[in-house]
């Protein structure tokens, strides 16, 4: 395993093999309790109710992942795992790889050095934590979000079912959480002194009560206060019961709140069904008045929030909001590419240094799918009885 390191921090930088820090020092399972590499990246064959966390680190698909990204730049077993950014890095030439690349460029030898055994041992507080086991509880139904991770939209699928309408998966459509994760909880609480940051996603995390209880037991080792936090959130609440998030947030070295919002104003609204977009202002307004808290904006780009992009990032910067955004693969109807090419035209000219959504916007559309996304939003238009409508929303969709 050493030869393998010899001069892997020059290979790395100079693009010689495909190298993702993500694989070093991060920990993820998605809502279902299923682990996988990354939050975009394929599920592993085992589950989190039955695998501990330094067992899955230290696995031989892990290893053997970890290992073909330091000693080569096309390998079945990471094009398998990884072919969502291997596919972004085709059509975009940028991907969650190379951006975590780029975050961590200048701490390459502190990743290497986790592994130099050839096995996972954290000495430091190196750990970056993304466990979604806390369950799928939301109380938001966006237009694109995937069914399993979010129990409105699933609630809201057994009594329309329209879903199938699009390209989801059907396991996505009637997932139930039965499983067990006191014994992954236990063993977070035994590295709680190497845990660097936690990333806590939902479902809608600020109403799960679930994740109020773990970070209960956290702040009671008193580590708290060296851990660094990352939500994501819709923005839409900031309390569950008596459980006050902010309460939380002071308790924490630092908190990064990233608000998804895909769309100015009441485009917002129409794209993240049951939003309100006065009351996120208001409480990102809140968020902002806390000295260790830094509020950003995530943006997903897709068929709808793309037309009037430019306003959501005019106001970001009126608000000094750091902006990220990404491109909607899934459900494919919903992808950006299917936009009629006039209505291309006009977002490209409203948006002439988003380079990464220009390449996007030149990919070959499909009508066909254009067709069923349109259907399919009339269909949601219907059943919040037209209280918001897709063509007074996005009026240059009409007539198309």
């Amino acid at each position: 395993m050493h030869n393998t390191f010899d001069g892997i921090i020059e290979k790395i930088k100079n693009d010689e093999v495909w190298f993702c820090p993500q694989l070093f020092r991060h920990v993820y399972t998605h809502v279902d309790g299923n682990y996988a590499p990354c939050c975009i990246a394929a599920n592993l064959p085992y589950h989190s109710s039955k695998v501990g966390i330094i067992e899955h680190m230290n696995s031989d698909i892990m290893s053997e992942i970890r290992y073909a990204m330091m000693t080569s730049k096309d390998n079945p077993i990471f094009n398998d795992y990884c072919s969502a950014c291997k596919k972004s890095e085709k059509d975009y030439g940028y991907s969650e790889r190379t951006r975590k690349l780029k975050q961590f460029e200048d701490d390459l030898d502190k990743l290497l050095e986790i592994v130099k055994t050839g096995e996972i041992k954290f000495k430091r507080r190196q750990i970056d934590f993304q466990l979604r086991t806390f369950g799928n509880q939301c109380n938001l139904d966006c237009l694109m979000c995937i069914p399993l991770n979010s129990s409105t939209r699933i609630r809201q699928n057994k009594q329309f079912n329209h879903l199938k309408m699009l390209s989801f998966n059907d396991y996505d459509l009637d997932y139930k959480d039965e499983n067990d994760y006191s014994k992954l909880e236990d063993e977070v609480l035994e590295l709680v002194e190497h845990i660097d940051t936690w990333q806590i996603q939902g479902g809608e995390p600020f109403v799960m009560k679930r994740h109020y209880e773990l970070l209960d037991k956290i702040i009671a080792t008193g580590h708290a206060k060296n851990i660094s936090l990352e939500f994501h959130t819709n923005g839409t609440v900031l309390k569950s019961g008596n459980h006050r998030m902010i309460d939380y947030l002071k308790e924490f070295d630092n908190v990064a709140c990233i608000i998804s919002i895909d769309g100015y104003g009441i485009n917002n609204d129409y794209i993240r069904r049951r939003s309100n977009w006065d009351q996120i202002v208001e409480n990102i307004n809140e968020l902002s008045k806390l000295e260790n808290v830094n509020v950003e904006v995530f943006s997903t780009l897709n068929l709808l929030s793309v037309i009037n992009f430019h306003l959501l990032r005019e106001w970001c910067e009126e608000m000094n909001l750091p902006l990220e955004s990404h491109i909607l693969y899934d459900p494919q109807e919903l992808h950006c590419r299917n936009l009629p090419d006039h209505v291309k035209e006009l977002v490209a000219k409203r948006n002439p240094n988003e380079e990464v959504l220009l390449k996007a916007l030149e990919l070959p559309r499909s009508k066909q799918q254009f067709d069923k996304a349109l259907s399919y939003c009339h269909e949601v238009d219907r059943q919040y009885n037209n209280a918001l409508e897709l063509f007074k929303v996005f009026p240059e969709l009409e007539n198309v």
